[in-house]
């Protein structure tokens, strides 16, 4: 089994990676509009976003509720089959249980992508000027705080030799990223204030 799930992750690595690099040379045109680089819409293109955002929102919405009822649903097959004694059922579930929340998953991309692609043009939410301009700073914080996590991590696993114990780590650093990041916000928010 554990050769046959190895495979299988490989096999998807393989397919995902492809998919990535085929979208990155497709977006490359389009790179200017993550960047602070100002630009301006064409006659009656704002008017038209703006319209098609309209008409997408109901969808969006619909989509976002539905794939977070998808992912609250996910470890349902896992928890029934704890409650087994069959390895192999429990093994079974927790990849029904993971096919669940990758679909979940994906409906918040194919959402997402759209609704993020219409704010960009539009220069709204995450991607009005004010934003662009302390992403920099907020990527960098990211980044180091990431990095910090994960060298607690290793520090931890090295240390002790209790590797199991240590990935809580990346537990924690994922429930306290969110308000690192929104201290890192109030202060980049201050900066371009000025």
């Amino acid at each position: 089994m554990g050769i046959v799930g190895i495979t299988t992750m490989f096999a998807f690595i393989l397919a995902a990676v492809p998919i990535f690099i085929y979208c990155d040379f497709k977006n490359e045109p389009f790179a200017f509009l993550d960047k602070n680089v100002p630009f301006n819409l064409g006659y009656g293109v704002y008017g038209m976003v703006r319209e098609r955002q309209k008409r997408f929102q109901d969808k969006y919405r619909r989509w976002n509720i539905i794939a977070t009822c998808i992912c609250i649903f996910s470890p349902v097959p896992l928890i029934t089959s704890a409650f087994s004694e069959n390895d192999m059922l429990i093994v079974c579930m927790l990849a029904a249980g993971m096919v669940i929340v990758g679909i979940g998953v994906g409906a918040f991309i194919i959402v997402g992508v759209q609704w993020a692609s219409m704010e960009k043009i539009l220069k709204e939410g995450d991607y009005s000027e004010d934003k662009k301009k302390g992403k920099g700073i907020r990527e960098s914080i990211g980044f180091a705080y990431w990095g910090i996590v994960t060298t607690v991590f290793f520090v931890w696993g090295f240390l002790t030799d209790a590797w199991h114990p240590a990935w809580i780590t990346f537990a924690a650093g994922g429930i306290l990223f969110p308000a690192v990041m929104s201290i890192a916000g109030l202060f980049t928010d201050k900066r371009t204030d000025k």
